[in-house]
């Protein structure tokens, strides 16, 4: 068992163990279909739930958590609902969270009412006509849409931001685009970061000031981003620097991959970019496949760290001709890898994420098709290959050949004679027969062991 496979099987372990301990904190509920009817009796407990759809229709007392596809909250749970959906999260127009509203989501719909807080990273947030946030709002996402009523402040990170409803406090917002229609009414300041000015109707209501911050960053923010970037890259260094090392054979045959199998790499990589995910989600819906739902998860942050490797390397191995060896050309192509997911952007927006997801996506399958290739005994090129796996024959001088087997050996004429056998003579009384101590003496020959 590799070093890798243990880790994960430990690391399932530990997972599967700190699952076993939530029943002792509250309910655990695994299925397709998680329903609390409204005719039900309360949950009176904190609910923890993987499903592929929810619909609270009735009533908890407590805390949900649940991992799930879409979720709609048409009753009332008294505590804070925490949602990892693929789906929508919807609060229902009538549906009551006491607590706050804690959301991953595709989407995140609030039509009814939430007490506290509504925290959410989605492509898209709404607050409905009917919605109603007893805090605030704080959203990172594509498209935010202020539809009701906010008690405090609304903030975050979003694309597209359009308040047409009630806002209690500040607006504070980094935005692309702003709009703030004839019917909003917002009670303190309007601060947004833009490239671009706000579209403010003359009719809205803002009692405080509409300020517009440059996007620009500041010297201190500039300073810490580069000094961040600085550290990054050197952590990246090393990182590569051991996994190459502690990997190499397979790291070798991953980078010869990139070159020989380019195609291959490349559509086996997005494959499992595009799998791994989904199966995370299946085997988290039940409470067996939660260990290796877990594993998957691992897998898939040590793969955004020591992915890219391989097409780094070989992309530094090609810049060197093949004359670097491996740690070499790592070190060239994730220089220039890094670089340019630094500054290239600047000149081309977006440029340096795809940089970043071609080196992730191509590392990832030439680390699968490498492994598999190692596996089935298919070569590395040979500037690739780790000195310590290098066996050099040595050369042999010319003209040499093979020696010839040696000669057998004849006997000496005396022991022929000895061998035919001398003639038959009486021992003298007191002496010892001259034909033993003749046999004592041949013996050892024809055993090819030394005479005494």
């Amino acid at each position: 068992m590799s070093r890798l496979q243990r880790s994960v099987r430990y690391l399932g372990g530990a997972l599967f163990a700190l699952v076993s301990l939530i029943p002792i904190l509250g309910s655990v509920v695994t299925t397709d279909f998680f329903i609390v009817r409204e005719a039900e009796p309360p949950l009176r407990e904190d609910v923890y739930v993987a499903s592929t759809s929810g619909f609270v229709e009735g009533v908890i007392e407590g805390d949900l958590f649940i991992f799930t596809g879409d979720l709609t909250i048409s009753g009332t749970v008294t505590g804070t609902v925490t949602a990892v959906s693929s789906g929508t999260v919807t609060v229902a127009e009538g549906g009551v969270i006491e607590g706050s509203l804690r959301a991953t989501a595709r989407r995140v719909d609030v039509d009814g009412e939430v007490g506290d807080d509504v925290a959410s990273a989605a492509i898209s947030t709404t607050v409905g006509a009917d919605g109603n946030v007893g805090r605030d709002v704080i959203t990172f996402g594509a498209d935010l849409d202020i539809a009701g009523a906010v008690g405090r402040d609304v903030r975050g990170r979003v694309v597209n931001v359009t308040v047409s409803g009630a806002i209690g406090n500040d607006l504070d917002m980094t935005v692309s685009r702003l709009g703030i229609t004839d019917t909003a009414t917002i009670g303190g300041d309007v601060l947004y970061r833009s490239s671009g000015e706000a579209a403010i109707a003359a009719g809205s209501s803002i009692a405080g000031q509409v300020v517009r911050l440059p996007v620009q960053a500041n010297f201190i923010y500039g300073v810490i981003l580069t000094l961040a970037n600085v550290v990054s890259l050197l952590a990246f260094l090393v990182t590569g620097f051991a996994a190459l090392w502690i990997l190499r054979n397979t790291s070798a045959a991953a980078v010869s991959a990139v070159s020989r199998k380019p195609l291959r790499s490349i559509l086996v990589g997005l494959l499992a970019v595009i799998v791994t995910p989904v199966l995370v989600v299946l085997f988290a819906v039940t409470l067996v496949g939660l260990p290796l739902s877990g594993a998957l998860v691992v897998l898939m942050m040590l793969a955004l760290v020591i992915g890219p490797l391989p097409a780094v390397t070989a992309f530094g191995d090609l810049i060197l001709r093949h004359k670097g060896g491996l740690f070499g050309a790592f070190l060239l192509g994730a220089l220039i890898w890094r670089l340019g997911i630094w500054f290239i952007p600047d000149i081309i927006p977006l440029l340096g994420v795809l940089l970043f997801v071609i080196g992730l996506v191509w590392g990832v399958g030439a680390w699968i098709v490498g492994g598999w290739d190692l596996r089935h005994g298919e070569g590395v090129a040979a500037s690739l290959i780790p000195p310590a796996m290098i066996v050099e024959d040595d050369e042999l001088p010319p003209g040499w050949e093979f020696p010839l087997p040696p000669e057998p050996k004849e006997e000496p004429a005396e022991a022929k004679g000895v061998a035919e056998g001398p003639a038959e003579t009486e021992g003298v009384e007191g002496e010892p027969d001259s034909r033993d101590a003749t046999q004592s003496r041949t013996e050892p020959d024809e055993w090819g062991l030394p005479g005494n």
